[in-house]
């Protein structure tokens, strides 16, 4: 019953390349975070409460079996806690004492016995307004009483604070805590693509909250923004130094292209100082040179000079049709067969380990492009039939795009946006 979109918002963060953009004018903040523990890794927050749960829940979730009747057009929260699994929490707004209001509220407490829910009824005195709060778990149910009666909330996590000042979508937003990538992230996402503990480990370390806003009720052009990201600890400190460059991937991208990361890159020597300062503050950045010097004592190259006579403007990982391959391209063109690769490893010591795969044997040359990979996928991708490219991959002055089953993300210097299908 997890929120469906949770985990591609949370994978905008492991594209490095993304501004720390804040919201002009703060807005109000919604009373209903109130009755959300402190320790929830994902909070759904929209103005109307029945359109919402339409949206963001599968037609199998038993919250969407409640007819909430005239609560329906009512505010919501919809917050999950991790324990052993992830336990939804869903806050109404049950308005004012009104006999009308007290119907309405006694109409959607009827229905959850059968259902097998759980509920109980807050009073805010100082707002004079009432929440109904359900849940699957009496255990959450207890928690968030007990958090409201001691005037604790999600409000207390650190950051939260800012990132929801920063939450301004128009119908609502959901705000998503990094640090539980692992229980977050549902079980085979992105599988074959992208190993999930590396995926897990670097979306925890990427920024401390990311938030997602909603103009609409649709699932197309919802902004991503990030929070947390002064630590330089957190990676998307490196590319708020930095400005993009626009893309060139649409034009080799083969057919049958399912999973696509690619980041343009205006200056790599800038983007790869940022990143060993990221690695310094992390405690890495020795540990990262010795891996380095260890590339140069078996192929007699440093991994900055490989970079420097390649002098890459962009760099993507392309998977397609069960095949793999990392793409470079260089400000000239390369010349070269199918041949050997000496420098296996060498993209991840400069970009980071998104740009890896478990066989990096083989190269060739494609114009500007240096194809890396195993023999057969080089092989294929250079016979390949062309592909019609994503729009996102056609957009101009991307600082980096997604492309995965189900969604696209574009990245731009001042913003990111994110569409669903």
């Amino acid at each position: 019953m997890k929120v469906r979109f949770a985990s591609l918002s949370l994978w905008f963060a492991l594209m490095a390349a993304v501004s720390c953009s804040q919201a002009t004018s703060a807005p109000e903040v919604s009373r209903l975070l109130r009755t959300v523990p402190s320790r929830s890794v994902e909070i759904a927050c929209f103005r109307n409460g029945g359109k919402a749960l339409a949206m963001l829940l599968d037609s199998s979730s038993v919250f969407r079996r409640i007819d909430l009747g005239r609560l329906s057009d009512h505010e919501a929260v919809l917050s999950y806690d991790y324990s052993s699994t992830m336990v939804p929490l869903l806050g109404i707004d049950a308005g004012r004492s009104a006999g009308d209001t007290s119907e309405a509220v006694k109409g959607v407490m009827a229905q959850l016995g059968g259902l097998k829910l759980h509920q109980a009824y807050s009073v805010d005195t100082l707002h004079k307004r009432s929440t109904l709060l359900i849940s699957p778990s009496t255990a959450a149910i207890s928690e968030a009483l007990t958090h409201i009666r001691s005037g604790a909330s999600i409000m207390d996590a650190p950051g939260f604070s800012d990132a929801v000042r920063g939450a301004d979508g128009a119908e609502g937003y959901v705000i998503l805590r990094n640090s539980a990538a692992a229980h977050v992230l549902p079980a085979g996402f992105l599988k074959g693509m992208v190993d999930r503990k590396a995926l897990s480990s670097f979306i925890s370390g990427a920024c401390e909250w990311t938030v997602v806003n909603f103009q609409s009720y649709k699932k197309k052009d919802l902004s991503l923004k990030p929070y947390g990201i002064s630590d330089k600890r957190c990676f998307l400190s490196v590319p708020a130094q930095l400005k993009g460059s626009s893309s060139k991937l649409a034009d080799v991208l083969p057919a049958g292209a399912d999973f696509v990361a690619d980041m343009p890159i205006d200056d790599w020597k800038a983007w790869y100082s940022a990143r060993c300062e990221w690695l310094d503050a992390r405690s890495v950045l020795v540990k990262h040179k010795r891996a380095c010097d260890a590339l140069k004592s078996a192929t007699k190259v440093a991994p900055k000079d490989w970079a420097a006579s390649l002098n890459p403007e962009e760099i993507a990982l392309v998977c397609w049709e069960g095949r793999k391959a990392i793409l470079i391209r260089t400000r000239s063109k390369l010349s070269g067969e199918l041949q050997e690769n000496a420098f296996a490893g060498y993209p991840a010591a400069i970009f980071g380990d998104l740009f890896s795969l478990e066989d990096e044997s083989s190269s060739c040359s494609l114009g500007n492009w240096l194809l890396i990979g195993r023999k057969d996928d080089i092989a294929a991708f250079a016979t390949a039939e062309e592909h019609d490219p994503p729009e996102v991959l056609r957009e101009k002055g991307l600082t980096y795009a997604i492309v995965a089953p189900g969604f696209s993300i574009a990245g731009r210097p001042d913003e990111a946006s994110l569409n669903i299908q």
